[in-house]
């Protein structure tokens, strides 16, 4: 039975940057975000200060994390069911994406004074697959200007982990050997994946848990930032691209553009089917321009599930009588015949009035970005 953090396929959440990496230091100032949450629903409304009151009034959400909650409450109520799921043949995602210095990273790697939700999940991981009798192995990539890397050795493409301390020495080892060799670190997508593998570790993987540390969004426009224009462009297009292929999967749409980027398209078999993804919207204590545009993309894409039942409970209100061409009602009520040239013109122009209905829609609007 699917628990409610598992009932849709891209599960959108929210959580605030901790005020401090060091829990001793105190915050200085009041969060700018404003969280009304709903009766006997998880479902949370996000508004915002004066300075962002004529964009939107609120963003809608599954579900929001404050500030003084850890990466461990995260790890009890969103990760916990996606990591049955893997040990059930499945596959999960764990993406955080936001803008830059959100607090992507933080969540994910975690810190001296906390673990991040990758080293929290693996410690479940191997405590479930002693219990089983199973195998855990991992790889690590990474997406630069849309090409993919294999992090590890080209012979060692996946590791056995054996025990938490050494996975966090090959974990901590290469996050340190790429800040060595990119001084100025690169600017890339990250991922670390856990495969599962039933009985011996050659057998075959099982299910795979994919945890995802996006790069930050940046207005392309901004004069102070220390990247050029055309590497924001780069990074900016992929973040879209996974932008418009969450909400596709949310909406159940026929189409998924998997291909729009070389991460979608890598991550497709991930992604797609009955496999579950949880995306967090990482957010500053400052909130500023760009992660309110970022938390406005997530609530689209929350949204794009009640588009989707909406549709679903429409077709199934739809008589079956009212489909046959036979019914007396039909034949009253619609013209005798339709040539099909006029069908297939009406076609078109729907498929027209579609295209331009979205081009008012944020998907369109982060291409134009």
């Amino acid at each position: 039975m699917e628990t409610k953090s598992m009932s849709k396929a891209v599960r959108v959440v929210a959580r605030v940057k901790p005020s401090s990496s060091d829990p001793a230091v105190e915050a200085s100032s009041a969060s700018s975000v404003s969280v009304h949450k709903r009766d006997q629903s998880e479902t949370v409304s996000i508004s915002f200060g004066a300075q962002f009151a004529g964009s939107k009034d609120s963003c809608e959400l599954d579900y929001f994390y404050e500030e003084n909650e850890s990466a461990s409450s995260i790890l009890a109520k969103e990760i916990k069911p996606l990591i049955s799921s893997v040990f059930e043949g499945k596959d999960a995602n764990v993406i955080a994406h936001g803008a830059r210095c959100s607090g992507k990273t933080l969540l994910i790697q975690g810190s001296e004074w906390e673990p991040g939700l990758v080293i929290l999940s693996m410690a479940e991981m191997l405590s479930m697959a002693e219990e089983r009798g199973d195998s855990v192995s991992v790889s690590f990539y990474e997406v630069s200007q849309e090409t993919v890397y294999d992090v590890l050795d080209k012979e060692k493409r996946v590791v056995p982990v054996k025990s938490l301390s050494g996975f966090q020495e090959v974990y901590f080892g290469l996050n340190k050997i790429q800040k060595l060799v990119n001084d100025p670190p690169l600017r890339s997508h990250r991922g670390v994946m856990i495969h599962v593998t039933k009985g011996e570790a050659n057998s075959g993987s099982f299910g795979r848990m994919n945890f995802l540390d996006m790069a930050g969004y940046e207005d392309s426009r901004k004069q102070c930032s220390d990247l050029a224009p055309p590497e924001i462009t780069r990074i900016n297009k992929s973040i879209y691209a996974l932008q418009n292929v969450m909400y596709a999967i949310n909406a159940n749409e026929s189409h998924v553009p998997y291909r729009e980027s070389k991460l979608t398209h890598m991550l497709k078999d991930c992604l797609q089917g009955c496999n579950r993804t949880l995306l967090i919207t990482c957010l500053p204590r400052e909130f500023s321009q760009d992660s309110f545009y970022m938390l406005n993309l997530a609530s689209r894409i929350c949204l794009g599930s009640k588009q989707s039942m909406t549709n679903a409970t429409k077709k199934s209100k739809c008589p079956a009588g009212s489909l046959s061409s036979s019914s007396a009602a039909q034949k009253k009520n619609t013209p005798l015949a339709v040539s099909a040239t006029s069908r297939q013109q009406t076609g078109i122009r729907k498929s027209v009035t579609e295209r331009k209905s979205k081009l008012n829609t944020p998907a369109s609007a982060i291409k134009g970005r």
